[in-house]
């Protein structure tokens, strides 16, 4: 590998005589079979060589705080023998290292355990296998009830029967202190709620607190609209028809959401066999419904889909129809299509109290509205389970409304 990397010999010699060299060809070796570019092959060999210097490594293997600690002596070396050196450096030597340990299965957890894990997994199972939840929604009520366990466990608090209503207060009270908004401190209410809710099912509480806990008072649809406009979305598609490989895949990516609504996960499991071109198809897997949603195949949407597939998409044995742009080639993560989305509207200076991903999924309903079609239909369209979800959709027709509110209803009395 390095003879393929280097043309010099006395830089073959260099790399083969260190230590770790057969374990470090390795790790080139199953790089470049998931893609890597040689050029970035040659920066993580020499990477490679100054993790060696600086890092011990026994046979137990290594925590990640050795391995800070290891950048940092390297970083701190090199600034003073006057080499260029910044933070790029050091968060480059711990990725690589990081990355490389990992492989060799050498790299340990250091990371304290989470306070009150056993309880929070059960929570989790319980959120799967008795309310029915999706993965997504799951995975934010745990997120908000280990923010909580870790902060009421630094309060010196040893078990969850000592919990009162005086604490989930004073941890509310300290989240809106830390700019958190009424919608995310009412969103922790509620997974707390159904946590505290468990928590007492289970024995781990010697009274129920669930009932008493109260967010902030939420307005019932006071952001409306919540998506930008379509005219803005229009905008957005024109201006991602540039060729470049990250517009060819965000094209693609920004049109399902537009015209299907779909939710940024329902994008990143699209898979390749999902897309059936013979007949037209789209099958989208629902998973608040748990089941599969068949929608006809628009010639646009699919030309920006085949467009990705044929001239950027990576060749790749996962799947997933959108993959990142760089090696090792992944299915794109929630967050780089929020990024996506919301970084294209704040570009465009949108005033949508929303910008990212799910804002197009609300845009997309408020055009259907707009075109006249019934809640049912749109509904059915956005893969809602009932009409109540689809209601607040009709508030957002304002100039229907106007007209409602010009008529005058003196004769029909």
């Amino acid at each position: 590998m390095y003879q393929e990397l280097f043309k010099y010999s006395h830089v073959v010699h260099r790399h083969r005589n260190n230590p770790f060299a057969a374990e470090r060809e390795s790790y080139l070796r199953d790089r470049a079979k998931n893609g890597c570019a040689s050029s970035t092959l040659i920066k993580e060999a020499s990477e490679l060589l100054r993790i060696v210097r600086w890092l011990r490594i026994p046979a137990d293997g290594v925590t990640r705080h050795q391995i800070r600690n290891a950048a940092s002596r390297c970083s701190r070396c090199e600034v003073r023998q006057g080499k260029v050196h910044s933070e790029w450096s050091r968060t480059h030597f711990i990725s690589v290292a990081t990355r490389w340990c990992e492989f060799l299965g050498l790299l340990q957890n250091d990371d304290s355990p989470e306070p009150f894990a056993d309880i929070v997994s059960d929570f989790a199972r319980w959120l799967e296998c008795e309310r029915g939840l999706s993965l997504r929604t799951i995975q934010h009520y745990c997120w908000y009830a280990r923010d909580f366990v870790r902060w009421y466990k630094k309060t010196g608090a040893d078990s969850l029967a000592e919990v009162q209503i005086k604490h989930i207060d004073a941890y509310l009270e300290y989240r809106g202190a830390t700019n958190w908004s009424r919608s995310s401190i009412s969103k922790s209410a509620n997974a707390l709620r159904a946590f505290f809710r468990h928590v007492y099912r289970g024995g781990w509480c010697r009274q129920s607190i669930a009932s008493a806990i109260q967010g902030p008072r939420l307005y019932t649809h006071e952001n409306l609209p919540m998506g930008p406009t379509w005219e803005e979305v229009q905008s957005v598609i024109a201006k991602t028809n540039t060729g470049k490989p990250r517009d060819v895949r965000d094209r693609a990516i920004i049109m399902l959401c537009a015209v299907y609504g779909l939710r940024s996960g329902e994008v990143s499991a699209l898979k390749i066999e999902h897309i059936d071109w013979e007949l037209n198809q789209i099958s989208i897997w629902r998973p608040k419904q748990r089941c599969s949603q068949k929608y006809p195949l628009d010639a646009v949407v699919g030309n920006a889909i085949a467009q990705y597939l044929s001239t950027v998409r990576p060749r790749s044995p996962r799947r997933e129809v959108f993959l990142t742009l760089m090696a090792p080639f992944n299915p794109i993560a929630h967050s780089s299509i929020y990024h996506a989305v919301s970084s294209r509207l704040k570009k465009l200076g949108s005033l949508a109290p929303h910008t990212g991903a799910h804002s197009l999924r609300h845009a997309c309903a408020t055009h259907l509205v707009q075109q006249g079609f019934s809640l049912k239909e749109i509904g059915d369209h956005l893969g809602h389970r009932s009409c109540s979800s689809t209601r607040v959709y009709a508030k957002v027709n304002l100039p229907a409304l106007r007209e409602v509110a010009a008529i005058d209803i003196g004769g029909m009395l």
